[in-house]
């Protein structure tokens, strides 16, 4: 905030969030004082009523009952005020278990038919006039996407903020249903593929890293379907050797904590790029064709960015490879480019063939890199 001097916005924004609260509070308030001046007003009226009819009667009455009815009247507001707070609670319940209900009106994700367990082969990845909008009466974020990555190709995906940069991979596991239109995965429509099956054959390495309380072991391989051997080969291809080779004292002698290194929550002991790379070591494990790097790099220095890239060309140089980036430094290298622009495709081609277009708009990206830099 001090950096870009947008403390005026922040005083704006946190001054109508207190607001926000304090209207709410007072609300409350109100509508309580509102509901014991009724009930006040109520027990009034009946002890008036109750008095006139003793007046008028008094001669008749037992005055046993005179003070009977004189004091259940004014026992009355403490019961009155329950009756109240119970029908209060009662519909808030109501109102749960309505939410509830409506829940199970969502439509459900349809299981489909199970595909070949050896699917996909290639990972050529196919958007067939693709329109997407997240909720219904919302405009479309994706308007008729039409692309195909062969497989094994390398892709880097480029786009203002919106464009539907990562909403193509909320598209592509099938987070969001497609409005109209298809995607397919070697020949295979995946609305066809069962939601497990799918998930699990495409690899999404996030922004901002998943680490879990445990073993290093188990933050690589959670299935346990891979060898120590490998992981540690892996570990020390990703340049994480340093991990496994700490050492602990344990009955006087000091022991290698290897592959039962503790990694806190959220991976606290660990950098940003150390976890990172852990994430790319257990996407690499999982062996699949699709891999998604969603932003994987942002938020890391630019020697840790070079250590993955190499990391990435090598493991994954068979598999389809899909970067969603801010810094065109890390997509240079791709085999193509596709820019988005307001869920459309601008541009898809080659970094050579776009470069040489002097009217392309990642040529002009390039030129403005290059006029900073220098």
């Amino acid at each position: 905030m001090k950096a870009f001097d947008n403390k005026a916005h922040y005083y704006k924004k946190f001054e109508k969030a207190l607001h926000g609260k304090f209207m709410t509070h007072i609300t409350m308030h109100g509508a309580w004082v509102n509901l014991i001046f009724r009930v006040n007003i109520i027990i009034i009226v009946l002890l008036a009523a109750s008095l006139s009819m003793m007046i008028i009667y008094r001669f008749s009455i037992n005055p046993i009952l005179v003070g009977m009815i004189l004091n259940n009247v004014q026992g009355l507001f403490g019961q009155i005020l329950g009756i109240m707070f119970c029908f209060g609670g009662y519909q808030g319940q109501k109102a749960k278990i309505q939410q509830c209900l409506n829940l199970l009106e969502i439509p459900q994700e349809q299981e489909k038919i199970e595909k070949k367990e050896s699917w996909p082969k290639r990972g050529t990845v196919t958007f067939d006039n693709v329109h997407l909008r997240y909720r219904p009466k919302t405009d479309l974020v994706l308007k008729g996407l039409n692309f195909e990555i062969q497989g094994g190709q390398k892709v880097g995906v480029v786009g203002r903020t919106g464009a539907g940069k990562s909403t193509m991979s909320l598209a592509l596991t099938r987070i969001i249903e497609l409005e109209t239109g298809s995607i397919s995965i070697d020949g295979v429509d995946i609305a066809e593929v069962p939601i497990n099956k799918l998930r699990s054959k495409i690899t999404i390495i996030p922004q901002d890293p998943t680490m879990f309380t445990g073993s290093l072991r188990m933050n690589i391989d959670p299935c346990k379907k891979s060898s120590d051997e490998e992981i540690i080969s892996l570990l020390k291809k990703a340049g994480l050797d340093s991990l496994i080779s700490q050492k602990e004292k344990k009955e006087g002698e000091e022991q290698t904590f290897g592959l039962n290194y503790q990694v806190e929550e959220n991976g606290k002991n660990l950098s940003s790029g150390e976890k990172q790379l852990i994430c790319i070591c257990r996407a690499i494990l999982r062996k699949n064709k699709v891999i998604i790097l969603d932003e994987a790099t942002a938020n890391i220095d630019l020697n840790t960015e070079q250590k993955i890239q190499a990391l990435i060309k090598e493991e994954f140089a068979e598999c389809t490879v899909i970067t969603i980036a801010h810094r065109l430094q890390t997509i240079i290298e791709s085999d193509q480019i596709l820019m988005l622009s307001e869920g459309t495709v601008q541009e898809f081609g080659s970094p050579e063939e776009l470069m040489q277009d002097r009217d392309s708009r990642f040529n002009q990206l390039i030129a403005d890199l290059k006029n900073n830099n220098h």
